[in-house]
C-alpha cells in the first residue's frame, strides 16, 4: 500500500502548511486548551471563534461540506491532511 501523497494531494498539504504557518503557532504534542462543555474562560472562546473564522475564510472549515453548503467540497482525505497538520498547531 502506498502511503505517499499524490500529486494534488501534496499540492493540498502545501497549502495547509501555508495557512498554518501563518496564523497558527506550533505546539508540544500535550499541550494547548481545546474547548470542552464548561470552558467559560470568554478570552479562549474570543481566540476559538477568531481561528474558526480565519478557517471558514480560507476554505479549511467544513472541507468535505458541499460547496452549497458553503464547504469546500473537498475529499476526506483531504480532511485527513488538514488534521494531520493542524494537530500540530493550536
Amino acid at each position: 500500500m502506498d502511503f505517499e501523497d499524490t500529486p494534488e494531494e501534496a499540492q493540498f498539504r502545501a497549502g495547509v502548511r501555508a495557512f498554518l504557518a501563518k496564523g497558527a503557532e506550533p505546539r508540544a504534542p500535550g499541550t494547548g486548551m481545546v474547548y470542552r462543555a464548561g470552558n467559560e474562560d470568554p478570552e479562549f472562546r474570543q481566540r476559538a471563534k477568531a481561528w474558526q473564522a480565519k478557517k471558514a475564510d480560507a476554505g479549511y472549515a467544513g472541507i468535505t461540506w458541499p460547496t452549497h453548503w458553503g464547504g469546500r467540497g473537498g475529499s476526506a482525505i483531504q480532511q485527513v491532511i488538514y488534521d494531520q497538520d493542524s494537530a500540530l498547531r493550536r
